[in-house]
């Protein structure tokens, strides 16, 4: 496959992971434009939202509008926007669409040229017509240079431009390896940096960072899946989810996933293995979140919907920690500070509502999410509390709000 396509007039490098118009290039995560570029293989089809998940994310666990922000991102590169949809078609709950025409390379240019080339050389060619070419020929290697220097002479305005709105006055390394390193939390105290160092595709470690001493520590004995951590109220521990046979399996129902604990304490004097909770589990749980009574919350999906699942340690049991009315809740957040949990819901005529709950599962209230008129009607919220559980954070197409 080539590294190559082209938009119409926008060219996508999967080389070089950029998306490049007239007045801009854009530097876009791999994954992203794996999207991009599905849609452009199937361009002016409906290609699913399971589709799209299975190729790009497969096993691995991702919060649930993973998919949602990579299409408003490539929008944005894109020059397309969510109300327009001119580049990228949203179908309501089937997927999206790739509208613009799409060129692989430059594969038709090529042979057009050759077939051009092989029809002058059958033809005989005059002095007066060698002159011209060959006039042609100069004024145009001088109209290159001259589009080259100016090309460049753009670019550095538009740098130095760029560098005048972005001028950051300082910034540090707070890690000192090359590899792969996500999902960086503080605890509690502030003292530790916990984060995840990836070995491979399928295959990461849990590390800590001890802020005072600057020394590195590693968490975990053996290496695994292991996906976004979450603090226990008093520091001493993190939860997380493990996902198993991300390399082997062929399809997300091949794989299972288990809560699992960890000793943080135990852990910085030794690398120990996480607690398992729960036992493997065909159907994908994501987002565990302590609560301060010691119990835990998680997204877990059950019959292809995602439901808010609470686990009790002591009593090793998992129950449902409240389901809304109606609709569908696709996002949820917890505040130690006010102990309370909000949920987000998409009802049927994708209405959203901001739910809050109090730490036993009870409602306490329900607001409509009031959409500005330039917001995409199709577009999902992932809300996040603010320390002090007074209101919430969300990214949104057009930037970061508060609820």
């Amino acid at each position: 496959m080539e590294k190559q396509f082209w938009i119409e007039n926008i060219q996508v490098d999967l080389s070089r992971n950029q998306i490049i118009r007239v007045e801009s290039a854009v530097s876009l995560q791999p994954k992203i434009l794996a999207v991009l570029k599905i849609l452009a293989l199937h361009q002016g089809e409906v290609v699913s939202h399971d589709k799209l998940m299975d190729e790009v994310w497969g096993e691995s666990t991702v919060s649930p509008n993973t998919l949602q922000r990579c299409i408003a991102q490539l929008r944005k590169a894109l020059g397309d926007d969510s109300r327009s949809q001119q580049v990228i078609k949203t179908h309501s709950k089937q997927g999206y669409s790739l509208e613009k025409s799409v060129h692989w390379g430059l594969k038709e240019i090529e042979e057009a040229s050759k077939s051009q080339l092989a029809s002058d050389i059958k033809k005989p060619v005059s002095d007066d017509l060698k002159k011209s070419q060959a006039i042609s020929q100069s004024i145009s290697a001088i109209a290159i240079k001259v589009l080259s220097i100016t090309l460049v002479v753009v670019a550095l305005i538009y740098l130095l431009q760029a560098d005048q709105k972005l001028a950051y006055t300082n910034y540090s390394q707070l890690t000192s390896s090359d590899e792969k390193e996500y999902n960086p939390n503080y605890s509690p105290d502030g003292r530790y940096l916990v984060f995840h160092r990836y070995l491979g595709v399928c295959e990461n470690h849990i590390w800590a960072k001890d802020l005072q001493t600057q020394e590195e520590i590693r968490l975990t004995a053996t290496s695994g899946i292991y996906g976004p951590h979450d603090w226990s109220s008093d520091g001493n521990q993190i939860t997380f989810v493990k996902q198993e046979n991300c390399l082997q399996a062929e399809s997300v129902k091949d794989t299972c996933w288990r809560l699992q604990t960890l000793d943080f304490a135990a852990a910085l004097k030794n690398p120990v293995e996480p607690f398992e909770r729960l036992d493997c589990d065909k159907e994908r749980s994501i987002l565990p979140t302590w609560l301060n009574n010691g119990k835990i919350l998680l997204l877990k999906k059950q019959a292809g919907k995602l439901r808010l699942m609470r686990y009790d340690a002591r009593s090793d049991q998992l129950e449902e920690f409240y389901q809304p009315d109606d609709g569908v809740l696709y996002d949820f957040d917890y505040s130690q500070a006010a102990d309370i949990v909000s949920i987000i819901v998409r009802d049927n005529t994708n209405n959203h509502y901001l739910e809050i709950l109090n730490s036993e599962g009870k409602r306490t209230q329900r607001n409509l999410i009031k959409r500005p008129q330039d917001f995409s009607f199709y577009e999902d919220y992932s809300a996040s509390f603010h320390p002090s559980g007074e209101f919430l954070i969300t990214n949104t197409e057009k930037g970061l709000y508060r609820l």
